[in-house]
């Protein structure tokens, strides 16, 4: 299956005139069709496009053909001169400076607006980081969805006597 994966994606590109420097195909999870791709090229400005949305295209269609010929659901994921993975680097430093900031001064901030995808990778993060003074959570607005980090509410805890209630 990853030879054909990889001719499909080969003739894919060559078709688009993308000069190629290496391909291959990594299968994550036999059972549920989920393969990496991995794309090295000269040409990734041209892949990857304005605000990734050009990849996400590409990235679309390459999985329809694939499920064409395959004739069965699979799902990749086209990692192009490891662009996602140094994309994801910077959000997470981001994400650190604004929990830094968050901890010092208590006040809850309002993230920039990410992707349903982003902000599943920037909840699993922070929820990684195990911290119990900072939480994140989204809040649907209208037409989009804006992502929150907040302090944590610390409880008082106190210990009231009322043996001295006169009942």
């Amino acid at each position: 299956m990853k030879t054909k994966i990889e001719q499909i994606c080969n003739d894919f590109f060559k078709l688009m005139k993308i000069d190629i420097t290496n391909l291959s195909v990594k299968c994550e999870d036999e059972e549920r069709w989920i393969y990496f791709i991995h794309l090295e090229t000269s040409d990734s400005k041209l892949i990857i496009g304005t605000h990734w949305q050009s990849l996400e295209s590409i990235k679309h269609l390459l999985s329809r053909m694939l499920e064409r010929t395959i004739w069965d659901t699979i799902i990749i994921h086209l990692e192009v001169n490891d662009y996602l993975k140094s994309k994801d680097e910077k959000i997470f430093r981001y994400i650190d400076s604004r929990i830094d900031y968050v901890v010092k001064s208590q006040k809850e901030i309002t993230l920039p607006e990410y992707s349903s995808y982003e902000r599943k990778k920037i909840h699993n993060y922070i929820s990684e980081k195990k911290l119990t003074n900072v939480r994140s959570y989204s809040v649907w607005e209208w037409a989009s969805r804006t992502m929150h980090i907040a302090p944590v509410a610390r409880s008082v805890s106190s210990n009231i006597d009322i043996d001295w209630i006169d009942i």
